[in-house]
């Protein structure tokens, strides 16, 4: 029976004694109890039947008209309003509870699950840790996330995983993320699609499988995706893929592509174009890259050769002839001749 019921008997009798005759007779106390006592038995079986919703508001009138009830029912109360996921209003009981003396295993258990539900667990963490070890470790995931330290979130998200590996889709995708930005591309590729097989077509899942295809120059999986989301990184790695495959006249019409719509690309970018123009034998256009990288402070084995390089195909070795000798010898000296 429920809270209004017992409001209904209360009403009843006001009204029917409202005049100097009184044929009713006296409420008696002991009926009260019967009707609350059938309201609390109410809101139990709810709570039995996983209704948490229906048992919270069940519990709710039954406490209107039971202030002084019993810290049992509020632990209970409290615990089917964090399960009916309103766990920010069963946080104070459960505090109440526990500063009125009740230190038990399920009221502190109970407070922990409200608060890490409810993303408060900063307000006692080392009770949520002790409860839920788990949440923890995905909260340190998380905020290791929003800090962009990738590496360590990844492995966070790992040890989460092992424990909990019927996790949501939400926090594997979380972990597919986090392991693209630690450049662990390859391994988040298979993640990714596994949540589109799934059947989570959202931009979000799919833009992080064109990053991980991308990023581990894999874009031949699914160019589409790639272009679409990446237009300038697909370009790049075809541009890196007709290298591979000595296309070089078209491989450097597509870093010139990529170039021009990335014009601060990284100096790597530049340098592999470089190399390219002159094996495309348009030497004369790479001599001033090479320049330019070793202007800026690139002095490595691989800049200087190619630009020695560049400089003996287009019969310019007068402008460095010690770079000449040191790499090409041979051709210095034919050209020399």
């Amino acid at each position: 029976m429920s809270g209004l019921l017992i409001a209904a008997v209360y009403g009843l009798y006001a009204s029917c004694c409202s005049s100097n005759y009184c044929p009713c007779p006296p409420l008696r106390e002991k009926q009260v109890r019967k009707v609350r006592q059938s309201s609390l038995e109410e809101a139990r079986a709810l709570a039995q039947e996983y209704k948490n919703v229906e048992a919270a508001k069940a519990y709710e009138e039954y406490l209107a008209q039971t202030p002084s009830a019993d810290p049992q029912v509020r632990l209970e109360y409290a615990e089917q309003l964090t399960y009916a996921r309103r766990e920010g209003e069963s946080i104070p009981i459960f505090q109440e509870l526990i500063k009125k003396g009740d230190n038990s295993d399920r009221v502190k258990r109970g407070l922990a699950l409200a608060l890490s539900w409810s993303g408060r667990c900063g307000e006692d963490q080392a009770l949520c840790d002790h409860y839920f070890p788990e949440e923890a470790l995905l909260r340190r995931a998380r905020a290791l996330a929003q800090e962009n330290k990738n590496v360590e979130s990844a492995k966070a998200y790992e040890e989460y995983l092992a424990k909990v590996p019927s996790a949501d889709p939400q926090v594997k995708l979380e972990y597919a993320e986090q392991l693209t930005y630690a450049r662990r591309e390859g391994e988040a590729i298979p993640i990714f699609q596994e949540l589109i097989k799934g059947g989570d077509n959202s931009d979000r899942v799919k833009r992080g499988l064109a990053l991980a295809l991308s990023w581990s120059g894999r874009c031949g999986e699914d160019q589409a995706l790639c272009d679409h989301y990446f237009p300038e990184e697909a370009l790049l790695q075809r541009a890196r893929t007709l290298a591979q495959e000595n296309k070089n006249v078209e491989s450097a019409k597509a870093y010139e592509e990529y170039l021009a719509k990335v014009p601060s690309a990284d100096p790597q970018v530049k340098l592999e174009y470089a190399e390219q123009l002159t094996y495309a034998r348009r030497e004369g256009e790479a001599i001033p890259i090479f320049k330019e990288l070793i202007k800026k402070g690139d002095a490595s084995d691989r800049v200087k050769r190619g630009l020695a390089l560049a400089l003996s195909w287009s019969g310019r070795c007068g402008e460095d002839q010690a770079l000449c000798d040191q790499y090409f010898p041979q051709e210095a000296l034919l050209q020399r001749a």
